[in-house]
């Protein structure tokens, strides 16, 4: 058999009709006279169906026709009434049902089964109007239980209760069924077509709901697990020794008798060709005649707000001229087309199927969600040709899941789009046996560039794939490669793939039957930056793996590397997932047998951490037979050092006593020109920049710092010990972290195995996106790096750190909680968005407003219960006390859009308390978007600039004089430890100037003094002479280049905006590249009270706290009066952090110039603390560390 086209049964031809439209009749409606008791009563062209006989129960209705059909204009109108489930009419008289005009269902909700074994043709004017499922079908026989509803002889209505759980085709080749009509059901509801062979031209419709074309060979049964749940079936050979359907002695209709007895022509779609053969019009293909056929042409749609299911089987089954979608806005569906996944699943299985390139198949999520399930299977051969989407959702959501699979032979020469433009690429599956990537073209050639992805199975006449290897490199998706036996790369070549981010899989022995390896010539390498690459197999051996990124611009990280050998061995050289300016990849190494490499380089780069190295051979040893020069000038075998910290490293091998003979694990020194390399061990040390392996034998299992060497050894003091740790000259005693272990793999508890982000903070990150600059191959944080980073920072500050998403899940508010400590936490409040989107509002005017009263404290005490209490029992555990103190906790807060300007400093718990007094808090636009890691802002100078009073702009516009700007930003140089420039004011405060001072010194904080307004009309920061625009601060400041650790905008409604840009300018500022901004959520009151709060949050922040813990201290201190103005004498005094109850800091005090003393005598009385109209509107955006 040809590969390259559908001989079998399908042959494009050139066709004839020799029938025309206006010869398409049908016969009227006549009830059967056996006893069924059917009426029809005639009604101009409407038939009125009513009589029949009754179930047992009740719930089920039987008609009996000698004739059932309809001319067009003619209405089959089947009287119901609410008490009916089901109503089931069979055809008795030995004439195929032509239907040309409307079925529908009055007074009931009734079901519908319409069966006629002889065959049914619906017309180009067919159409329903029923209010559940339709069935029609060409079966003899319909079971209820033990019992048949036959389509000829005498039934036993009474005993026919409950609904049908199988149709039986006794007969040798079973009636045909056509469609050229539109027939479409109720949104949800169910549209089956059951028959020896089917042909669908016209347009079979369900949105929501389920549609299934299933083609029945002959002396079969369908049996089905529910009413109209036709995916829930299999076909099974009639049992002997169970009472079956009684035979039909009538004539019956294959495709061909159907066509010639409708007289039918072009309008029908199909048609008799000149030859005899049958032939689809559009396009002119032609058909078989044979049972089991199932042909989908014309549209089948089951879109709705989440697409439905589509199936189409049989034993040979084309999908031609189709247009098949079954999209959704919240979602994409499922689309069966031959059979269900690998063959699987309780559908039955073609054994040969065909899509054509004229055909589409959709299960897009067209708004959010991910996209559909689709399958195209066939036992022997799947030819498919066609187009193919699964998107996910325009907003948010991943791509979908295609697998298209021959399960002897397969020809892929279609198109496949499963993106997504805010998720993750979905997957297409394709399946060899072996594949052979070499230089040579693809084999079969239909093998195309649009693979993402290979899959397993067999070709019978060619048992392995061939793909070339610049086909296979150019693809930039997620690229999945699988076979049931073996993996080879040809000799002599290398892979070199462009960088991405999607991950690239090989996986051999993909049964876990064959013994497939992977394998490749160990002198060439595979290469791709940035992108993780997982090779699994029975046995592995590679040569070198490249993930590692050189960007110099941006921090890229490496790609995680993982090799897995389920019954042998992994045998590598070089293993590189490091970069240069970002976080190392991962690496992991699990073996059965014996596991050796050259070295692995997980270093991160000057801004990152390393990769972690995990390895570990349950039954073999360990060895690493070279070494390279790491970043700290080391030679090692293993380097996992980093910038900003170093990965864990845990080495596991069965050397120890448990498993004879002992092997010691010997880490050696390179400089002694040892030429052997260990029989277990390393032939260099082993370095993770916070610790290091020297030189030594290891007999037992060891930890030093964040490296661990397992072995299966009888520990010294029985059970419970703990290791002893080999420390060297060289390698100062320190204490090991402790972190809690969930398996074997040494995974924090926060961060299980495979656990990612929640899907919200894709989509957040792509909203943000829009705001700034955009950052191509930007690192994806997983948990596990989330984990460790807030685990670092709660080592380098004292401070806890919590992440809190917001979300609603559907109309429900959900709340997510991720720390270093424990596993995430999801806890919903019960309150949706449209009970608590009142409150909010209702919070923010009182604020706004100055009105702290019993309105202001009920909704700010119902924003706490929604958003904080539901998370606070979690929250306590992370209270360590520390001098007798509690150790403080940060809430940095990801919101749904309807959130993101809230003030959340301000609310209140059912004792009074306000949310800062308690917790420090900060915002970040995602994780994706935010530098997790910690760094000390001390040593960094400050670029201050501002302005008194303004320049009219040339249509005279102004603003109003900041008389403080001046005393305000000379006072914070003064006060910060590292100092800064002379302050940029008034005439200087312009940008040539801001762009020179950027040029000649690296400023790690810009302080803006100045009035700003962000909105939907009008967005800008106003300078001396100008205002600058949105793209004047993206794309001329460049806040990114070099890196500011701290923006402060103390400025006019920086951080609100319209719905599209909440967090206003300090979200465009961070999403171009600074690590926080600290901004306002609305107008600042007055000039003199923003002096007070910037000056006392510039003194905590010396004090050296984290930047959301200094703005809480200014935050509270002012809340309190702790930092006010007093009067003495003549003189007004600023007094910063003079907390009473703490003798021991009574902070500083600084005189007001006399010129001011105007401005401040108001606050000079207030001795009891502002309101949070004041300070509550602050906060930190981006990493609050």
């Amino acid at each position: 058999m040809s590969l390259r086209r559908l001989s079998l049964f399908i042959s494009v031809l050139a066709t004839t009709g020799i029938l025309n439209s206006e010869e398409v009749q049908a016969q009227n409606i006549t009830p059967a006279r056996d006893g069924t008791g059917t009426i029809i009563t005639p009604d101009g062209n409407r038939f009125d169906i009513k009589g029949g006989s009754p179930s047992g129960d009740g719930q089920n209705l039987f008609h009996s026709f000698q004739k059932f059909g309809l001319d067009a204009g003619q209405i089959a109108n089947f009287l119901s009434n609410p008490q009916i489930q089901n109503i089931l009419g069979r055809v008795v008289g030995g004439e195929a049902s032509v239907i040309n005009g409307l079925i529908q269902v009055t007074g009931g909700n009734s079901n519908l089964f319409l069966m006629n074994p002889a065959g049914i043709l619906f017309g180009p004017g067919a159409q329903l109007n029923v209010p559940a499922n339709f069935t029609a079908t060409t079966a003899n026989g319909i079971q209820f239980g033990e019992e048949w509803f036959n389509a000829e002889g005498i039934n036993n209505y009474q005993a026919l209760i409950g609904n049908p759980t199988a149709f039986a085709f006794t007969m040798g080749q079973p009636g045909s069924l056509i469609n050229a009509g539109n027939l479409e059901v109720n949104p949800g509801q169910n549209l089956a077509l059951l028959a020896g062979s089917i042909v669908n031209t016209g347009q079979l419709a369900a949105s929501g709901g389920q549609v299934t074309l299933t083609a029945v060979p002959g002396q079969k049964v369908v049996k089905i697990s529910q009413t109209g749940h036709i995916l829930g079936i299999t076909i099974t050979v009639p049992d002997a020794e169970v009472r079956q359907a009684e035979d039909w002695r009538q004539p019956i209709f294959n495709l061909y008798d159907l066509l010639a007895e409708a007289g039918g022509g072009d309008e029908l779609g199909v048609v008799i060709g000149a030859n005899g053969t049958i032939q689809l019009t559009d396009p002119n293909v032609t058909i078989p005649n044979d049972a089991g056929t199932a042909i989908a042409s014309g549209d089948v749609d089951v879109s709705g707000e989440t697409g439905g299911t589509v199936g189409v089987f049989g034993d040979k089954v084309g999908v031609v001229g189709a247009e098949i979608d079954a999209s959704g806005t919240n979602g994409g569906g499922n689309v069966l087309i031959g059979g269900d996944y690998k063959g699987q699943g309780t559908v039955p299985n073609a054994t040969q199927t065909f899509v054509g390139s004229d055909s589409t198949i959709r299960a897009d999520a067209l708004s959010s969600g991910d996209g559909g399930r689709t399958i195209v299977w066939a036992d022997e051969t799947t030819e498919f040709y066609g187009n193919l989407t699964a998107r996910g959702g325009f907003n948010l959501g991943n791509g979908g899941f295609t697998e298209v699979s021959g399960k002897e032979n397969l020809i892929f020469q279609g198109t496949a789009d499963l993106s997504a433009m805010n998720g993750n690429v979905g997957t297409l599956l394709l399946d060899p046996r072996n594949i052979l990537i070499s230089t040579a073209p693809n084999s079969p050639d239909e093998v195309s560039s649009e693979l993402p992805n290979i899959f397993q199975n067999q070709f019978s006449d060619q048992e392995q794939i061939t793909i070339n290897s610049s086909t296979l490199e150019g693809i930039t998706a997620a690229i999945t490669l699988e076979a049931t036996n073996d993996i080879t790369i040809e000799d002599g070549l290398s892979l070199n793939f462009a960088q991405s981010t999607n991950s690239i899989t090989f996986r051999a022995d993909a049964d876990g039957q064959a013994g497939g390896d992977f394998s490749m010539d160990q002198s060439q390498s595979i290469t791709a930056p940035g992108r993780s690459i997982e090779i699994s197999g029975a046995n592995v051996r590679t040569g070198n793996i490249d993930t590692s990124t050189n960007n110099i611009e941006t921090e890229v990280a490496g790609g995680a590397i993982t090799l897995t050998a389920t019954n042998g061995t992994v045998t590598a050289r070089q293993l590189d997932s490091s970069a240069t300016l970002g976080n190392g990849g991962n690496v992991s190494l699990n073996s059965i047998g014996d596991l050796e490499f050259e070295s692995i380089n997980t270093q991160g780069g000057a801004n990152g951490t390393g990769g972690e190295v995990f390895a570990e051979s349950t039954e073999g040893l360990f060895r690493a037979t070279g070494f390279f020069l790491d970043q700290n000038d080391v030679e090692a075998s293993i380097s996992s050092a980093g910038g900003l910290g170093g990965g864990a490293i845990t080495i596991g091998h069965a050397g120890g006593p448990l498993n004879p003979p002992v092997e010691t694990f010997d880490v050696r020194d390179s400089a002694a020109n040892q030429t052997l390399p260990p029989t277990n061990g390393t032939a260099a040390p082993i370095v993770s920049g916070e610790s290091t392996i020297a030189p030594q034998h290891i007999d037992n299992s060891l930890t030093s710092g964040n490296i661990t060497i397992n072995t299966d050894e009888i520990p010294d003091g029985g059970p419970g010990t703990t290791p002893r740790v080999n420390e060297t000259d060289d390698t100062p005693p320190r204490e090991p972290r402790i972190i809690p272990l969930v398996n074997a793999n040494k995974r924090p508890a926060c961060a299980p195995i495979d656990a990612n982000l929640p899907e919200v903070e894709e989509g957040y990150t792509k909203e943000f996106e829009q705001l700034g600059r955009p950052r191509d191959n930007k690192p994806k944080p997983t948990l596990l790096s989330v984990c460790n980073s807030l685990g670092q920072v709660a080592a380098k500050t004292g401070v806890k750190p919590a992440i809190v998403y917001t979300r609603f899940v559907g109309e429900e508010l959900e709340l997510i909680l991720i720390t270093d400590e424990f596993p995430p936490v999801i806890e919903r409040p019960g309150v949706t968005r449209e009970e608590i989107q009142p409150v909010v509002e209702k919070f923010k005017g009182e604020i706004y407003q100055g009105r702290e009263n019993t309105i202001f404290t009920d909704s700010a005490q119902k924003l706490y219960d929604y958003l904080i209490y539901p998370l606070e029992e979690h929250l306590n555990k992370l209270k360590v006390e520390e001098n007798n103190e509690s150790q403080n906790i940060n809430l940095a807060f990801i919101m749904a859009p309807e959130l993101r300007n809230l003030p959340m400093a301000a609310l209140k718990d059912s004792d009074g308390k306000y949310l800062v007094q308690k917790y420090s808090i900060g915002y970040m636009p995602s994780l994706t978007l935010t530098q997790v890691d910690y760094k000390d802002i001390r040593n960094a100078k400050i670029l201050a600039m501002g302005s008194t009073e303004f320049q009219p702009l040339a249509d005279g516009d102004t603003e109003d004089p900041l008389a403080a700007a001046k005393f305000s930003l000379e006072k914070i140089i003064n006060l910060w430890p590292a100092g800064g420039s002379q302050p940029l004011i008034n005439e200087r405060f312009i940008k040539a100037n801001i762009e020179e001072a950027r040029q000649k010194e690296p400023f790690g904080i810009v302080h803006l003094g100045t009035h700003a307004k962000f909105g939907a009309e009008e967005s800008y920061i106003r300078t001396w002479n100008e205002k600058l625009t949105l793209e004047e601060v993206r794309s001329e400041l460049g806040f990114d280049d070099p890196i500011i650790k701290l923006l402060v905008l103390s400025a006019c409604q920086t951080g609100v905006g319209d719905s599209n840009i909440e967090l206003g300018f300090a979200g465009v500022a961070h999403n171009i590249g600074v690590q926080s901004v600290l901004g306002s959520l609305w107008s600042v009151l007055a000039d003199e009270t923003l002096l007070i709060l910037m000056i006392d949050f510039y003194y905590q922040l010396g004090e050296g706290k984290i930047k959301a813990e200094a703005l809480r201290q200014a935050q509270i201190n002012i809340s309190k009066g702790y930092t006010r103005i007093k009067n003495r004498g003549e003189k007004y005094i600023l007094v910063v952090s003079n907390n009473p109850d703490k003798p021991q800091s009574q902070g500083i005090e600084i005189e007001i110039p006399e010129s001011l003393n105007q401005k401040f005598e108001a606050l000079a009385e207030e001795d009891k603390g502002l309101p949070p109209q004041y300070w509550a509107g602050f906060t930190i955006i981006g990493s609050p560390w």
